[in-house]
């Protein structure tokens, strides 16, 4: 679940939150989820309030930090909310 306090996952019985720690490259972007949508391959791409996009790994636990790459980093973007999908070949398709 997409939280305003970060990505929060439910086992069943315990929820486990993910979260945005300054000193931690490998944590979340940002604890201001705005929307989640899940690929074929069932990784998580979260939206947040800053318009950074992030992809989270279930198996491993891990996330990607797509806007932080070198192509959106030389082309900066801003994703607004609702304005992207991941289709079931693994292209992010975005509406600008």
């Amino acid at each position: 679940m997409g939280t305003r306090n970060g990505l929060a996952r439910y086992d069943g019985v315990h929820f486990r939150v993910f979260s945005h720690s300054g000193k931690d490259t490998s944590s979340l972007s940002s604890n201001l989820i705005t929307s989640i949508a899940q690929d074929h391959a069932g990784h998580i791409w979260i939206e947040h309030q800053s318009g950074d996009l992030d992809i989270f790994d279930p198996k491993t636990e891990s996330i990607q930090h797509v806007t932080r790459r070198p192509l959106f980093q030389s082309h900066p973007v801003v994703f607004s909310r609702d304005s992207w999908i991941p289709d079931s070949a693994g292209n992010l398709w975005c509406i600008e």
